[in-house]
């Protein structure tokens, strides 16, 4: 929990929260990145609301956010969603780099301890180019 959210790419933020009851549900604190080119991801179960005003533009690479366990959630974690043209899309195939993360905050895997795999998605394709 705590880890910080870049958006893959920039746009106008809108933020919200899912509740009912009073009580933080569903997606719990969220952002939402939109640009002009149809691409919207999302970022779901912020540990807090997002500190960036409304309606702001972001940038990539911009801190927006911390993974955080809010709404419905079994533990801390990112539920990342990539829109296009509003139409929920698979984000792999749109994602330029992956690079391993050599962060001293994650640890190396143990033979006693599961396998921790984290890498960093560095930039999103324009969806009118071939994925990579």
């Amino acid at each position: 929990e705590g880890t910080p959210i870049y958006p893959a790419h920039e746009g106008t933020l809108t933020k919200g929260e899912q509740r009912t009851g009073g009580e933080l549900t569903g997606a719990g604190y969220y952002i939402k990145i939109k640009d002009d080119k149809g691409h919207e991801t999302k970022y779901f179960h912020l540990r807090d609301p997002s500190s960036i005003a409304q309606g702001a533009q972001v940038t990539q690479g911009q801190l927006v956010g911390y993974v955080g366990n809010t709404g419905t959630s079994g533990g801390s974690h990112l539920h990342f969603e990539l829109h296009i043209d509003g139409s929920e899309t698979d984000p792999m195939p749109y994602i330029k780099t992956l690079e391993p993360c050599n962060s001293p905050v994650y640890s190396q895997p143990t033979p006693t301890s599961p396998s921790t795999s984290r890498v960093a998605a560095t930039d999103v394709q324009d969806s009118n180019a071939s994925p990579t």
